[in-house]
């Protein structure tokens, strides 16, 4: 019983339904622009379309040459609609109009008349139509150009990927139903699955690699959620689900490379790695392992950040062990964070393996305490790679100046001196005892030692280029820059350049050429 002032008067009531045409037969009366329109979508939904009327657009001509459409030049005659599952009416003559609607109400076909609300047991809104997904906008029939304006800019907002999402939501569906007995468990996989996350996931994959991403995704979301392997969305049957570690690979000298970092990387099926690490290392890996160069250095880049991620989550996904080899620490000015962000947004299982950080390497190399009780307390890293005379600079150097322990500059060699006009500023002594060490642990190792008036004058003479640490404060004069560095391996060399192509003939592989991996 309908409520009372609910869709009362005049209004018509509607119930939004999605009707499936495929193989049916709907009837169109008229042949000109309006009816036009209307076949199209009909098409589009599969129906199989007969049109009547004495004339019709060329446009109906070609899609009934192509088999699409069938058409009978001749006025409407009783029986047309007999067989029919929905009748559209397209004339300007309002007696044939009606005529035709009543025939269909008589045999209780549901008919939609154009321009003629009063009319039709059905409207036909405005659709949105984005592969399995369709958003439909309509007035009621009180004005069907708002309809169409409404839905243009709805259009706007529903990026064609929305089709690739959904695409893979209905082979993941019936997998889940298949598969999972528990009902509350099912239910809360079936909810998971609407994490707006899973969009991003559409931009990058597609078809069996983003199923298993969306699962993947979802599973480890819901503990003790019960699935079978969602690597069954691949050729393999058989395959694991792979992951990814983010793997410390430690200042350059390839003996410091934790224990675990090393296991790893000789199990890896895929190594991606950065400007920095040693052929040593890389010889570590297996002679079938992939090895992907993607290193960057400033004003250039191998591969956009984004896109490295999605070369290591398409790997894992079809069941690869992915080993991202990282300078110094993953987690500390390697952009690490962005890495295992990314990943865990693709559904991918991340690892991380810390390595000695280049502050601690340069420092036990030149037999420096970065702290010493009585002398300084705290250690400070930041980054230098940003102007300080900027009207924003990144780093507040007169607040760092203050602190009056010791300061390690990463990446701060181009605005050395700034960074040291900087400080001073903010009031840290001119006589401050400082250091720049250059490729600190390899056998290429430099240093200079000034005071911090001076530093940047003599790091210039010296010719330095990156990587280098900035170093300042006072436990720099119990460092000992003369010692032979014990910790380097000799005979070691840096591959600097990305046209480095083998090492203990493993091909070095260039992502940026990469095209083909279906990302």
């Amino acid at each position: 019983m309908r409520s009372a002032g609910r869709n009362s008067g005049t209004d018509r009531f509607q119930y939004p339904v999605t009707f499936e045409l495929r193989g049916k037969e709907v009837v169109v009366i008229g042949g000109g622009r309006t009816a036009e329109r209307k076949i199209e979508g009909l098409v589009d939904a599969g129906a199989s379309v007969t049109v009547v009327a004495p004339q019709v657009t060329g446009r109906i001509r070609a899609l009934a040459a192509d088999g699409v459409v069938r058409y009978e030049l001749r006025p409407y005659a009783l029986g047309d609609i007999d067989a029919a599952a929905l009748v559209f009416v397209a004339v300007s003559d309002t007696e044939l109009s009606a005529e035709v609607a009543g025939h269909a109400r008589t045999l209780g076909i549901p008919v939609n008349v154009a321009d003629r609300p009063e009319l039709c047991d059905f409207a036909v809104p405005a659709v949105i139509k984005r592969g399995r997904l369709s958003v439909s906008v309509s007035t009621g029939g009180a004005s069907p150009a708002w309809a169409s304006r409404i839905r243009q800019e709805l259009e706007a907002l529903i990026e064609p990927e929305y089709g690739n999402l959904f695409e893979a939501l209905a082979q993941i569906r019936k997998h889940i139903i298949q598969t999972i007995d528990d009902p509350g468990y099912r239910r809360k996989i079936l909810l998971a699955l609407a994490d707006p996350a899973n969009l991003k996931l559409a931009r990058t994959f597609r078809g069996k690699d983003l199923a298993a991403a969306i699962l993947n995704r979802a599973t480890r979301q819901i503990p003790g959620a019960k699935s079978r392997k969602t690597t069954e969305f691949y050729n393999d049957p058989e395959a694991e689900t792979g992951k990814v570690s983010l793997v410390g690979a430690g200042p350059g000298d390839p003996d410091l490379i934790t224990v675990r970092g090393l296991k790893l990387l000789d199990e890896a099926d895929s190594v991606f790695y950065d400007r920095l690490i040693p052929l040593q290392l890389l010889a570590r890996a297996r002679d079938d392992a992939e090895l992907f160069f993607v290193g960057k250095g400033r004003g250039w880049q191998c591969l956009p950040q984004e896109r490295i991620a999605e070369e290591m989550a398409h790997r894992a996904l079809s069941g690869k062990r992915v080993v991202r080899l990282k300078g110094g620490d993953p987690l500390l000015f390697a952009r690490g964070g962005e890495e295992l962000s990314a990943l865990t947004d693709f559904g991918i299982p991340v690892e991380v393996v810390p390595g000695v950080t280049a502050a601690f390497g340069a420092a036990a190399s030149s037999k420096l305490p970065l702290t010493h009780r009585g002398i300084s307390s705290s250690v400070t890293f930041v980054t230098g790679h940003g102007d300080p005379d900027s009207e924003d600079p990144e780093v507040d150097w007169a607040a760092l100046a203050r602190t009056g322990g010791t300061l390690v500059v990463y990446m701060g060699l181009k605005y050395l001196e700034s960074v040291s006009a900087a400080l001073i500023r903010g009031g840290l002594s001119t006589d401050t005892p400082c250091a720049v060490l250059r490729m600190a642990t390899t056998p290429e190792e430099e240093s200079v030692t000034a005071p911090l008036i001076g530093i940047a004058q003599s790091v210039r003479a010296r010719g330095f280029r990156p990587p280098a640490l900035f170093i300042a404060g006072d436990v720099v004069k119990h460092a000992d820059f003369r010692i032979e560095n014990v910790l380097s391996s000799p005979g070691l060399s840096l591959p600097r350049d990305p046209a480095v192509n083998r090492t203990d003939n493993k091909e070095i592989i260039n992502v940026s050429a990469t095209a083909g991996t279906g990302i």
